[in-house]
């Protein structure tokens, strides 16, 4: 179902939860007297889109030689109700007209949507100071219980705990997680009105497209990766420089809308905000860091668990190539240099056997030192030894089908395919890989292996990774005949 124009309430659209139809006139910042009337389509999976009855266009050519042209802003009120509306970021995908009469009126412009801005005229990107937001099970991570229930002689007493606030300094921009219960809040209500948001305030001004990537997008990574749990952004308010009232944003792009919380998660936690005590500022500031400095390991590691439906050959090469990323992007340890040292020592002992000056050169370009996969894998595994021991078996028998699998599913040898793991063994592999991603990630950030540990454990995903491994009897010591 469309929702028309007529029901038309800017101050209830947080996000692109359901299909919309909005119909209204369309201008260019640069030419406001030249309105084109369009409709406005809103589409939880295919975001926005603005079709132009008509065009802004003065030039024309067909086929091949037209040039499809991208406008910062295009600016539009509803029809009726006379609310502005300002799309940012457009980009041009499809341009009709009739071969015997191309004209601006005769014309269809259709345009994708990056950003709807609400109650704001501007003739560039607009830019600004102040952010906050929400998403999907924020509240979850962040205060599961600032409402206590007590018992009067007729119904639940509830009673709300006073606002949580934790502030601390990253880079240019002071960042405050607010969680808070809701004002209207009444004591004999079953419902808990309950709310959280991430604001951020910033020293200079920015455009929506940099906040995203620099400061929501590794946020709501993070909180995803603590619940164990997609979400999307249920709302997002931006504040210009020097003023006092926000703006709401809304983004077109979310790979898949939940914009409502449907279940009790409390079992899939990873961890808590409180369970990081007095760290919490340390390890969000260090995730922000390792976000941006891994990007490659980040996307590969959320790519693997966003996309849903996604082959399980893909998903274990996405998170076994993440964790080799991981492991090459460190410094030097004392495990590889001990690999390369011996490494070279040999080379050196051949090298001194060989006369041939030729064949000196092409052992000194040719014959060069590469970490091989099955070192970087020992070494991981035996810092994550605590969160893997009950779960991989023999670790050496483990770690020789992983690298098995993983060069079989890359190269497709078939001499290696009776070495590959398969069916419910591959799946177990992708789970295992998780929880070692999962360890790492927190280490890096500040936490103690131990707390990985514990934090891991206490995870109902863990308990059933451990059950099917320890019932299929997977990767277990060899017996000798």
């Amino acid at each position: 179902m469309y929702t028309n124009t007529r029901g038309f309430l800017p101050a209830y659209i947080n996000c692109i939860d359901k299909d919309e139809t909005y119909h209204g006139l369309w201008w260019l910042p640069s030419n406001p007297e030249d309105k084109v009337a369009g409709v406005l389509y809103l589409r939880p999976k295919g975001g926005a889109k603005l079709v132009l009855i008509g065009s802004f266009k003065n030039e024309f050519a067909h086929g091949p030689d037209h040039i499809f042209v991208e406008h910062e802003v295009i600016t539009g009120q509803i029809v009726p109700g006379g609310h502005i509306m300002t799309l940012v970021d457009c980009k041009e995908y499809e341009w009709k007209s009739p071969m015997f009469q191309v004209s601006k009126a005769t014309s269809t412009q259709k345009f994708r949507i990056d950003n709807l801005v609400f109650s704001l005229q501007t003739e560039s990107t607009p830019k600004f100071q102040g952010f906050e937001f929400a998403t999907t099970y924020l509240l979850d991570w962040v205060a599961p219980d600032l409402v206590d229930s007590n018992f009067d002689f007729k119904a639940p007493v509830l009673t709300g705990a006073a606002p949580k606030k934790v502030s601390f300094k990253y880079r240019n921009a002071t960042i405050d997680i607010n969680s808070w219960v809701s004002p209207n809040f009444n004591h004999y209500k079953e419902a808990l009105p309950q709310q959280a948001s991430i604001s951020i305030e910033l020293e200079h001004e920015i455009t929506v497209r940099q906040f995203r990537e620099e400061y929501q997008r590794p946020i709501v990574n993070l909180i995803q990766f603590a619940t164990s749990h997609l979400n999307s952004v249920t709302f997002l308010k931006v504040t210009p420089k020097g003023a006092k009232d926000s703006i709401r944003v809304v983004d077109t792009n979310e790979f898949d809308q939940i914009t409502h919380a449907s279940e009790s998660i409390v079992h899939h936690l990873l961890f808590r905000l409180d369970d990081l005590t007095d760290d919490i500022s340390t390890f969000i500031v260090n995730w922000l860091d390792a976000h941006s400095t891994f990007q490659h390991i980040f996307s590969l590691y959320f790519g693997s668990r966003q996309v849903k439906h996604q082959f399980p050959v893909l998903q274990f090469l996405n998170l076994i190539q993440a964790l080799e990323s991981f492991h090459y992007e460190r410094e030097s340890t004392p495990l590889l240099s001990s690999e390369k040292e011996q490494f070279n020592n040999r080379k050196l002992t051949i090298m001194n056997k060989i006369q041939s000056s030729e064949d000196l050169d092409w052992l000194k370009t040719n014959l060069n030192y590469h970490t091989q996969l099955r070192v970087r894998l020992v070494e991981l595994h035996s810092e994550a030894t605590g969160s893997l021991a009950d779960l991989v078996g023999d670790s050496n028998v483990f770690i020789k089908r992983l690298v098995d699998s993983r060069n079989y599913y890359t190269h497709y040898n078939p001499k290696l395919k009776a070495k590959a793991a398969v069916g419910d063994e591959l799946f177990a592999l992708i789970y295992i890989l998780r929880i070692w991603l999962d360890f790492h990630f927190m280490n890096k950030c500040g936490i103690k292996p131990e707390k990985c540990s514990e934090l891991i454990k206490r995870n109902s995903f863990y308990d059933s990774v451990k059950s099917i491994t320890k019932q299929n009897k997977y990767w277990q010591t060899p017996r000798h005949q």
